[in-house]
């Protein structure tokens, strides 16, 4: 039972329920009170003319039993007029049936009207309203002098009404309560499905199923919740898919050169007689599958950190052009060994607010991947600008380019275009990834073309503080055409 009514659809239900009761209550009570406050008010200010009238009338009269002419004045049928002496004594009653004539009465309302005001007062019952009105008049009855003059009126009719009513009103009553508790049921067991339906698609996320997809045709509320869920599950589930992947691909990759290696060690201890100049051939190719662990292995950590938001990275105000020109002149042998050459058109101070490592390994991962993929004989162009308040750092090559099914791929973990080039050239696949995870944590975008005239572009972005109109560009007719 406590369970049930800590939920907040029965609280809502309860809030609605107990609302429709205050409301039948007050429909209840309010429209039978203010018919009685109106045929109260009306009948105390026609009692009151009357009253005023008879007195008048009565006062005036002549002789000293001037209130027997009181049988005489035209009064409504269904009043009755007492004259009262100060003693309480009922001097005259016009009332035939019930006549008090020579009774007593001593209410509070004689006692108000004996000391010169005017009473009203009401007597509410089921059958007939009750209303009277006292107030002083001296007038003469058979040689004794009346204090009070007293008009009662007794209303059947308006008791019927008001009894009508009543009757209406509970009626309207039961309609309107039926009426809240379906809307009520309806209500709870909307939003029961709503919520049960919301609760299986946690319960399925927590259990790892990830490709669950929440039926969203709910109410607004509830439809968006629904796909705020569905788009969780396709972030885990792709999260999910990468992290499969990344595993099954870094222990094929780490598989490899283990088993190289594997080979190499069995070998020469197999061979007791090995020749050393062999024996030294095994050795350097077990020390470069070493190092390619080794590459494997930092870039998987460069990686590592990358994804791990919570790290703190200190970042300074670099000038990107001196970031860029250290990157060119440190990758110039690779260049001249690869026999191409660097050339670059850098614009000097524009500055950018990352941390100098992340950067630097930007610029050098995509100036040596072009370097390594890029024709021989030609060159490698970098290119640095500002437009449009983002610095744009560029790389062209004159390689093959890369083909338009791979495009998209191109910055995927261990994914590598050209796999038998890749390893002969050294690559690990994940050189690019490194450069994608580093500019998302610096703010910016990377992105990877194909030069119309051959060859692939790099393009990445960051950026810059709205505090200058620079749009220097490169007027290479190679590298900078449609940047």
């Amino acid at each position: 039972m406590r369970k049930l009514f800590s939920s907040a659809t029965t609280k809502l239900i309860s809030a609605i329920l107990l609302a429709a009761l205050c409301l039948a209550v007050c429909i209840n009570t309010l429209p039978v009170w203010l018919a009685k406050k109106m045929m109260v008010t009306s009948a105390e200010t026609l009692l009151s003319a009357e009253a005023c009238n008879v007195s008048a009338i009565l006062t005036t009269a002549s002789g000293e039993n001037g209130g027997t002419d009181l049988m005489n004045v035209s009064v409504a049928p269904a009043n009755r007029i007492l004259l009262i002496d100060s003693t309480g004594q009922i001097l005259l009653d016009t009332n035939t049936e019930y006549n008090r004539t020579g009774s007593y009465m001593l209410t509070k309302a004689f006692m108000t009207a004996l000391d010169g005001e005017a009473a009203f007062f009401s007597d509410l019952t089921s059958e007939a309203f009750h209303y009277s009105i006292m107030l002083p008049a001296n007038i003469p009855v058979e040689n004794r002098q009346s204090a009070v003059l007293c008009i009662t009126q007794s209303d059947t009719n308006g008791a019927a009404k008001i009894a009508e009513l009543r009757t209406k009103v509970l009626y309207l009553t039961i309609f309107m309560l039926a009426a809240f508790l379906l809307l009520g049921v309806w209500i709870f067991l909307r939003l029961h499905r709503s919520t049960k339906t919301l609760l299986f698609g946690m319960s399925e996320i927590r259990k790892g199923n990830f490709k669950y997809r929440i039926d969203v045709n709910a109410d607004q509320e509830f439809a968006q919740i629904g796909r705020g869920l569905n788009e969780l599950c396709e972030t885990f589930a792709a999260t999910d898919e990468r992290r499969r992947r990344f595993v099954s691909d870094a222990s094929h990759e780490l598989k490899t050169p283990l088993a190289t290696v594997k080979l190499l060690s069995d070998s020469i201890i197999q061979t007791p007689n090995m020749d050393r100049e062999e024996i030294v051939e095994f050795l350097t190719d077990i020390s470069n599958e070493i190092d390619r662990l080794t590459r494997i292995s930092s870039g998987m950590l460069s990686l590592a950190k990358l994804d791990d938001t919570s790290r703190a990275v200190q970042k300074e105000a670099l000038d990107l052009a001196a970031v860029a020109e250290t990157v060119c002149r440190m990758l110039a042998p690779l260049a001249k060994a690869s026999g191409c050459q660097i050339r670059h058109e850098l614009t000097p101070k524009i500055f950018f607010a990352a941390n100098y490592d992340s950067i630097y390994q930007i610029f050098y991962n995509l100036i040596e991947n072009s370097i390594k993929y890029g024709s021989k004989g030609k060159e490698v162009r970098v290119f640095l600008f500002e437009r449009d308040h983002s610095a744009h750092f560029i790389v062209d090559d004159d390689g093959d380019g890369i083909p338009p099914e791979d495009l998209k791929r191109i910055f995927d973990r261990f994914y590598r275009v050209d796999k038998a080039r890749a390893r002969a050239t050294g690559g690990t696949g994940l050189g690019l990834s490194i450069v994608a995870s580093s500019v998302k944590a610096c703010g910016g975008t990377v992105e990877a073309q194909n030069r119309q005239g051959g060859g692939a572009r790099f393009i990445v972005r960051f950026p810059l503080p709205n505090i200058s109109d620079n749009t220097n560009e490169p007027e290479s007719d190679k590298g900078g055409e449609n940047a």
